[in-house]
This record gives structure tokens, sequence and C-alpha cells, in this order.
């Protein structure tokens, strides 16, 4: 499903450079772009898959950092709408999903797992990148 190959050295952006722009459609068919969201404060973007086990389980601990003030915006790779719409109803998610239906957000990301979590600054800047789950101790980072 997911056309991504895997290499030994991810492209992925570092800590501290400018994270690259995109405009993405919500369920609801709107244009969200990521320039407005820093705007607000700082965001985490979530990178995942309506099949990914991982993603399944990072769900709660997404909805829990929402729900203390943070902006958590989800971002479902090559996923058809209804599988992303049963996603979010079968793991209660509170927080904003975005589809990037050609993946192509995801290799601008240079992205090669799921999940993959990045907090973007006001000034759109890498905070802090995290393949995989995050733990309690990044959370803990994260919120700080």
């Amino acid at each position: 499903m997911i056309s991504f190959p895997q290499c030994s050295k991810p492209n992925l952006p570092q800590v501290g450079q400018q994270a690259p722009e995109f405009t993405l459609k919500n369920l609801k068919g709107e244009k969200v772009k990521l320039q407005v969201l820093t705007q607000k404060g700082m965001v985490l973007v979530n990178f995942a898959a309506s099949w990914c086990a991982p993603c399944k389980q990072e769900a709660a601990r997404l909805n829990w950092i929402h729900q203390r003030g943070l902006t958590v915006v989800s971002i479902f790779v090559e996923d058809p709408a209804p599988a992303v719409i049963s996603f979010m109803k079968k793991h209660n998610v509170q927080y904003p999903v975005l589809l990037d239906s050609e993946g192509r957000v995801a290799r601008r990301y240079g992205f090669i797992d799921f999940p993959t979590n990045i907090l973007i600054n006001e000034q759109g800047k890498i905070h802090f990148l995290k393949t995989g789950i995050i733990d309690e101790k990044m959370v803990a980072a994260i919120m700080k």
C-alpha cells in the first residue's frame, strides 16, 4: 500500500530546520495550511495510517496531548477517507485529521515509517522529531 522505499538512512528533516510547508484537505474537504496552524503556536504533526497498529496505540496519547492545549494534527498517508473515518470513530480521535491521499507531503518530509511525530514551532521550525510511538517521557518534553 505504501510506496515509500525503506532505507537505512532516513531523509527526515532535522531539528532546527524549516518544516516543509503543506496544504492538505480535512475530512470536510476544507484546506488546512501548516503556516496557519503554526500562527497559533506549536503544532504536533503526526503521520499515520488507519491500518498501523502503533498508530492505534498512540491515538489515546495524542488525544491527551490535544486536550491539554497543544495543536495536534494527524496526516493519514495514502489512506481512503472511509478507512480514516472508521479509525477516528474506533479510537475516539478528537484532534484534526488531514488526508495525504497520494503521499506527496509525506515524501516531502522524507517519511519512512508509521507513526512519525514532528513538533513544529511558531516560526515553522522543527523543534522535535520522533519516528515510532511517543512515550510518556517524550510527551512530558513536548508539553514543556
